[in-house]
């Protein structure tokens, strides 16, 4: 490699680091001691052993795909979308939860029963407490003869949660962890409500929720944002600055928020983001919650939400850096 292009990757890497900082800015990254699993190098992360970057994006691709046409709740291509959740939970190894993977709901608004199903799989702890990890997976089907097949919302969150799954598999835990995949979230988070009603004494012992909705963005996405709620009651002060610290190793813009307003199809709207995803369910019981998610994008939403529009490198990085959060907030939660 010529002195030229050695001097161009320190310069762009150089860059990569202020962009980081600045996204962080207020947090000192904080490497933690105890995060690190099968790595004899300290500087490397336990995601970069445990999430495989191939299968991931062959994954987030089929949870996007034609076949499941959009996901809609009480459609075929929602059931689909079920069927390819469950195989991939029994393929891990994650056990079901209460016996089953697949959790019927109805719920009724007004004059309409609602049907879906949520599916849930579980790794049981031994401390007594417990970490919901959610994400929904239905999107809003079939308008006007053009399929909205949702890669952004929410088949990135989806798949994420699945490989997160499989990750905390090959990793010894001290808490509970459910793995939350809700159907209707975009019928005013139906299936979340249903999960919180039908197991009360699990929210009564959850200590923390944490959220993914749209983690992958359009092409030119560059920041993840995080929104917390009583983490510091369960854990460290210094939690964001270990959430600096993998953003960096993992070359991820992230910055608290989201904008409360921001650009949705030309118009401005304001969003209240602490109920805007399947996190508001737990907000609403008063549990903390940690949502990640990138806001809304011009592909938000219309049939442009595909997959080879999702910006796929900030995708890896993200969930990356949401494994290696999560792992640590896991060690560290008492």
């Amino acid at each position: 490699m010529g002195l030229g292009v050695n001097l161009w990757h320190k310069a762009w890497a150089l860059s990569w680091v202020v962009v980081i900082l600045s996204a962080c800015s207020h947090y000192t990254p904080v490497k933690p001691v105890n995060y690190l699993v099968g790595n004899a190098d300290n500087n490397i992360s336990a995601s970069v052993n445990l999430i495989d970057e191939q299968t991931l994006l062959a994954d987030f691709e089929t949870m996007s795909s034609p076949e499941f046409a959009g996901r809609k709740y009480g459609t075929l291509g929602n059931e689909l979308a079920q069927q390819f959740i469950v195989s991939q939970l029994k393929a891990a190894g994650v056990a079901p939860f209460k016996g089953e993977y697949q959790h019927p709901f109805e719920y009724e608004r007004g004059l309409t029963v609602y049907q879906g199903t949520n599916i849930i799989g579980v790794k049981p702890g031994s401390s007594g407490q417990i970490i919901v990890i959610s994400a929904h997976f239905d999107h809003i089907g079939k308008k006007s003869g053009q399929y909205y097949l949702g890669a952004d919302d929410n088949a990135s969150g989806t798949t994420a949660v699945l490989h997160i799954a499989k990750a905390f598999e090959q990793v010894a835990t001290q808490h509970t962890l459910i793995y939350l995949f809700t159907d209707a979230e975009e019928e005013n988070l139906i299936g979340a409500r249903a999960f919180a009603e039908q197991n009360p004494q699990v929210m009564a012992t959850t200590a923390l929720n944490v959220n993914l909705d749209m983690i992958s963005g359009a092409k030119y996405t560059k920041r993840l944002y995080y929104l917390p709620y009583k983490v510091e009651q369960v854990a460290p002060k210094y939690w964001q600055g270990q959430l600096a610290y993998f953003a960096m190793q993992h070359q991820l813009s992230v910055r608290k928020g989201p904008r409360a307003y921001q650009t949705i199809q030309g118009q401005k709207k304001k969003t209240n983001w602490r109920s805007a995803s399947d996190h508001g369910v737990f907000y609403r019981y008063k549990v903390p919650f940690l949502y990640f998610g990138v806001g809304t994008h011009q592909n938000y939403h219309t049939p442009q939400d595909t997959f080879d529009n999702t910006n796929h490198d900030f995708y890896l990085a993200a969930v990356k850096t949401i494994f290696d959060q999560v792992l640590t907030l896991e060690q560290q939660i008492e």
